[in-house]
């Protein structure tokens, strides 16, 4: 049986499928039009997204990321290697477009204050990506892998590359060398975790004076 959460995903997708084919079709497509290419209501439609803009650039992201299949092309079962090609398509591209990443992170922020937490639901497509790149690591304990992958999904978006920049104030490249770096991190701790820390131990010695 179809879960509400899989209905809503079939959904939206039918909204950027519809808005893709009519851009493809030479028309600046609205609301709608959308809606009624992907035989929902026009209520429907706005409850997933509240403007034309946010489907318009869901359709960018579509035509201009890297296909899942081209992202992982060579890597094997080398997982380090499947994570970086991963993060570096999905945070590399919204580091190069900060005002579509705003403007996705408003919408999402918009949704959430008009309409609840489920109307801000995100797409996936993060989670595509890290769960094509830790198909590897099945002969591990699959909650070992489930905490990697939700570390992952917190490097890689617009909340970390927003982060980055307007936190941070790092640049393009400052950015995404951090958050490759923790990526890389977390597989290595995942790969080869290391014994951990005593919690007396962290307060037995006494911290030096500034000099």
């Amino acid at each position: 049986m179809t879960t509400h959460a899989e209905r809503r995903a079939g959904t939206r997708r039918a909204l950027v499928d519809a808005t893709t084919a009519l851009l493809d079709e030479g028309c600046q497509p609205t609301i709608e039009q959308v809606a009624a290419r992907a035989a929902v209501s026009r209520a429907t439609a706005y409850r997933h997204f509240p403007g034309i803009d946010d489907l318009l650039w869901q359709a960018f992201i579509e035509r201009t990321i890297t296909s899942v299949t081209d992202t992982f092309a060579g890597c094997g079962n080398d997982v380090a290697l499947r994570v970086e090609r991963c993060e570096k398509v999905i945070n590399g591209f919204l580091l190069n477009d900060p005002v579509g990443t705003r403007a996705f992170e408003r919408s999402t922020l918009q949704r959430w204050l008009e309409h609840g937490p489920e109307a801000a639901e995100r797409p996936t497509r993060r989670l595509t990506y890290i769960d094509e790149a830790l198909i590897p690591l099945d002969y591990l304990d699959p909650e070992r892998v489930a905490r990697l992958r939700n570390s992952l999904a917190v490097v890689m978006g617009t909340q970390a590359t927003i982060a980055l920049s307007d936190v941070c104030g790092l640049d393009l490249d400052e950015a995404q060398h951090v958050t490759s770096w923790i990526a890389r991190t977390l597989v290595l701790e995942t790969l080869e975790p290391r014994e951990p820390v005593p919690h007396d131990s962290m307060h037995s010695a006494p911290l030096r004076s500034q000099q």
